[in-house]
């Protein structure tokens, strides 16, 4: 028939991927070795296994990578499906047994062609006149232990008729398998309806670690051992009386108690396994072969001291709810449940149970042949692979009941399972014996090891990127099967709605267009994007998408004109002595090389930005010296503080040595999309190092960097978590459209004001007092301010609705405590002061608020500002008030050049972003504790009087604070709104 292409069933696509993800396991081939005795004829038997391949056209498929992933395409039989190897003249002894060994574990152990069918061959191995072995394999994908048992089966059926000059009588198929596949993926309201229910059962869903002997490997490719424990038949047979007095099964009685025994063996109430489950759920399947299997988890929970009747009880619910969801496809469940990817450990559950019922012995006879099944001694043989720690199985019927435990050989020592399969058959004793009792706790005797790390499997990848390709592309193709706007370095593929699937594609178009070495392996073990790139050697230079945040600060540096320069950071230093120049200007180089932000451009590209980050000598350092008239050194580091930067055209920063003749200042004027504000520690300590080296004529000798500005974003994702914009969407509804500050103007504000400042001292008794008060409520110096300026605010006019923008470090990793970057993000605060309450009652109102901003802090407020439908895209649509605290500011003890001394100096734009900005500081000095602070008003909305008296109230306010500090709060206490009156 001509070829037709066909879907994979969901479980073929499981087992696929899992291929993909672990190759070279073979315990997915599926081999039959069958003794025979008698006068075998080859032809008949080559005509049943063509008849054979021939009624189940899933045989005589072959599968097939495709763009979306893979396909069955179904064909005409063709080939040899029966080879034949004669050993029948090597002597007896030794040398045959090695000779027989090595011809049949090369079915065990070499894959099987996916794309070459027939996917059923086999070899008759002649072992005398009278004697061989047949071997039939095929592989998991194609079939199951049923359709394995149906094809023997339907082949020794084929066998016996044609030697009897007959046509074989079989049952008649009605479907094919590639029927089932359609009809399968048609069923999406069950499907759905099942991954919401797994996703709900499976929930935080405990880590059950066994106690292994050794480390556990970085992948789960384990090395088969196999033990046996006979069980008592007599506690059997009482065991199957309990399942028919409960109306339960037997299979149900067995879970129960070796989830019991897994209890014991783990310490952990709570234990997790997973067993098959035959997958045909229509009675036209119950013939025909394919892989119908499914893996369901199972989710127990053994309470210590329970009788057995009552586990017993709460195993048959849970069971009967979870088999209801059986057809659900595994893999689809890890897809929803999404843990945690780890190559070391299968997916959800790692231990195995099923029980097998036997109906006969491993001998019969065909014809005028006997057969006896070898297949589980050259399996044991063989070497066979597992992904698996532990899989036991009940063998009920034949010549005995046992337990068979395979386990993975380079995890657990031998006697360690076999003392495990000892103790279950104790344990089915024990509850045999009395089911309304606790069986007695197992006693495991043998000591084993403390659990080890898992021993890291290097996998190497061969970089084959050509030259001058941008990683832009390879980011285009994990944005178009995401099917998501864009797709990022520091992205989680798995976080942002990738799947082993669509991982599998991505793969593969990374391989066929851009030429790169990796597999599905690669992509699992990468915590990042940018991981998994950056192995294959594409850097995220020269030409990447940089943060979120920065992408938007450069778009509103273009957009702003002349006004951008509000975007600006400035440090000035005042330097006493003779400054060496060309050591100086050597040292910027020297900062720029070590710090990438400094060398790295942002281009429009694409109609979006691109960050190039440059070599050295394409970025030297903007250093010039500027002679200053007499009084105008304050004026010129004004202006020059303020002038934009054009990203696109030069790096973001630029030096200044004014020379005058009151002294020189140097300027360093940095972007905010290159530095934040806890980058001038860093930055200027690195320079004080530099020059000092310089000035030596050496290198400066600094320890390397931790960690790259580059890797930093490469490894870290701006993507927040849907959680956390949830809040931000609740927390920011319904805000007021305006602050309402007396002197607002109506109207859309600038982008930027021209701004003015005022110092305030805080005394040393009420800084004393305000810390008690955060401590008396375990909240910190920065909420008790924010609820003494957000009172104030109320008080003037702005409403009981206050909002703050707030300045957050960005740094939770301390390898980033010494680099220049753009890692700060802003939160806006929002303070309820209405009902005037109490002094405690505000400072509790602005912890809660303030630790729930925190906790939500991963979203840039980029985001939140354009998703804002009346936002022009900028901060101070969100909040007129801007505050910080400072607690380690630069100090002239911490600059040190020799020749010089060094002071920090006054440095601003002159420019304001909003309305107010509110900044503290806080110093340890000689024991004692300081506190100032500065308020920067815009002068086209408020006048220096105005700013004055503000600062009078929040001074008053703070003072009323401090003394409700030293005193248990009445019930009568006055509010914090009307009360501060009195004191003022």
């Amino acid at each position: 028939m001509p070829a037709t292409r066909a879907p994979l069933s969901f479980s073929q696509e499981s087992l696929w991927l899992t291929e993909e993800i672990v190759p070279g396991l073979t315990q997915y081939q599926m081999v039959a070795v069958f003794e025979i005795g008698g006068p075998l004829d080859r032809t008949l038997l080559e005509r049943s296994i063509a008849t054979t391949v021939r009624r189940h056209e899933l045989l005589r498929s072959r599968f097939t990578r495709e763009p979306g992933g893979p396909w069955l395409t179904l064909g005409e039989i063709s080939g040899d499906v029966l080879g034949f190897v004669d050993l029948s003249s090597v002597p007896a002894g030794p040398a045959a047994d090695g000779a027989v060994d090595a011809v049949v574990n090369r079915w065990f152990q070499q894959p099987l062609d996916l794309g070459a069918p027939p996917l059923l061959r086999g070899e008759v191995v002649k072992l005398g006149a009278d004697r061989h072995l047949l071997v039939l394999t095929t592989h998991h994908i194609v079939s199951d232990e049923l359709s394995f048992a149906i094809l023997q089966r339907e082949l020794f059926t084929c066998y016996e008729a044609y030697a009897a000059g007959a046509e074989p009588d079989l049952p008649k198929l009605t479907v094919q398998y590639a029927d089932y596949t359609t009809w399968q993926r048609d069923q999406t309201a069950g499907l759905n309806e099942g991954l919401s229910y797994w996703a709900a059962r499976l929930a935080d869903l405990p880590a059950m670690r066994l106690p292994a002997d050794l480390p556990r490997p970085g992948v789960r490719r384990f090395t088969c051992a196999w033990t046996e424990a006979d069980l008592p038949a007599d506690a059997v047979e009482a065991l199957g009386e309990l399942a028919r007095n409960r109306g339960t099964s037997m299979f149900t009685v067995l879970l129960a108690t070796f989830e019991l025994l897994l209890a014991h063996w783990t310490g952990s109430p709570e234990v997790v396994v997973g067993t098959p489950v035959a997958g045909r759920p229509e009675p036209e399947l119950e013939h025909l072969v394919g892989f119908f299997v499914n893996s369901v988890v199972l989710r127990g929970r053994c309470e210590p001291g329970e009788a057995f009747a009552d586990l017993l009880t709460r195993v048959q619910a849970d069971l009967t709810e979870d088999l209801a969801y059986e057809h659900v496809p595994f893999h689809l469940v890890v897809e929803r449940v999404n843990p945690g990817r780890d190559r070391g450990v299968h997916p959800l559950f790692h231990t195995a149970f099923h029980m097998v019922a036997l109906d006969g012995g491993d001998s019969g006879v065909l014809a005028d042949l006997t057969i006896r099944d070898r297949s589980t001694e050259f399996l044991r043989s063989a070497g066979a692979t597992t992904e698996f720690d532990v899989v036991a199985q009940v063998i009920l019927g034949g010549q005995r009941p046992r337990i068979q435990i395979q386990y993975a050989a380079e995890l657990f020592r031998a006697g360690t399972i076999e003392e495990l399969a000892e103790q279950y058959g104790r344990l089915i004793a024990a509850v045999a014996v009395d089911s309304a009792t606790a069986p007695e706790p197992p006693t495991f005797t043998r000591r084993r090891q403390p659990p080890a790390a898992p021993v890291a499997e290097a996998v190497p990848v061969a970089v084959v990127m050509p030259a001058g390709r941008h990683a832009t592309e390879a980011l285009e193709i994990f944005r178009s099967e995401l099917d998501v706007p864009e797709a990022a370095f520091g992205d989680d593929f798995f976080a942002i709605g990738g799947s082993s699937l669509i991982g599998v594609r991505v793969v593969q178009r990374l391989r066929d267009e851009l030429a790169l070495n990796l597999s599905i392996i690669d992509l699992f073990d990468a915590k990042t994007i940018g991981e998994l790139l950056t192995r294959c050697g594409v850097e995220p230079d020269p030409a990447v998408r940089p943060s979120y945040a920065n992408t938007r600060l450069a778009e509103l540096n273009r957009l702003a004109g002349r006004s951008a320069g509000v975007y600006n950071c400035p440090v000035a230093l005042r330097l006493t002595g003779e400054v060496d120049v060309a050591a100086l200007r050597a040292a910027l180089r020297d900062l720029a090389e070590r710090h990438e932000p400094l060398r790295t451009v942002h281009l429009e590209r694409d109609g979006g930005t691109v960050a190039a980050v440059l070599d050295i000598d394409r970025a030297e350092p903007d250093f010039l010296i500027v002679p200053v008239a007499a009084g105008q050194a304050s004026e010129v580091v004004t202006r020059e503080a303020a002038t934009p930067f054009d990203l696109g055209g030069r790096p973001p920063w630029r030096a200044r040595l004014f020379d005058s003749e009151a002294g020189r200042t140097l300027l360093i004027v940095i972007h905010r999309v290159a530095a934040d504000a806890w980058s001038t520690r860093p930055l200027l300590a690195d320079l004080a190092v530099a020059y000092t080296a310089r000035t030596g004529g050496r290198r400066p000798g600094w320890e390397p960097l931790p960690m790259r500005y580059s890797e930093y974003l490469a490894g870290w994702s701006d993507r927040p978590p849907r959680a956390q914009l949830d809040f931000w969407r609740a927390a920011l509804a319904g805000r007021p459209e305006v602050a309402g500050l007396p002197a607002r103007r109506a109207g859309e504000a600038p982008v930027a004001y021209r701004g003015d400042w005022l110092a305030f001292d805080i005394p040393p008794e009420v800084h004393y007092g305000l810390r008690n008060l955060a401590a008396r409520h375990r909240a910190n110096l920065f909420m008790v301010l924010q609820a003494g300026v957000a009172a104030t605010l109320t008080e003037l006019g702005a409403g009981t609705d206050i909002l703050i923008g707030c300045a957050v470090a960005g740094r939770p990793d301390r390898r980033l405590d010494d680099l220049v970057g753009a890692f700060a993000n802003r939160l806006v605060l929002r303070v309820d002061t209405g009902g005037d309450p109490s002094v405690d009652e505000l400072v509790r109102r602005v912890r809660r608020t303030s630790l729930a901003a925190f906790a939500n802090g991963e979203v840039p407020l980029a985001r939140l500002t354009d998703r804002d439908p009346g936002s022009p895209g900028r901060e101070q649509s969100l909040f007129p008030v801007a505050m910080t605290i400072c607690t380690a500011p630069v100090l002239a003890a911490d600059l040190r050049m020799p020749g010089l001394t060094v002071e920090p100096a006054e440095a601003s734009t002159g420019l304001i972003g909003e309305e107010l900005a509110f900044e503290f500081t806080e110093l340890d000095a000689d024991q004692d504790r300081l506190l100032w602070g500065v308020v920067q008003y815009a002068t086209e909305l408020f006048d220096r009087a105005t700013a004055q008296e503000l600062i009078d109230r929040v001074r008053a306010r703070l003072v009323v604070f401090a003394a409700h500090a030293t005193r248990t709060s009445p019930s009568g206490q006055k509010g914090v709104i009307s009360g501060v009156e009195s004191v003022r």
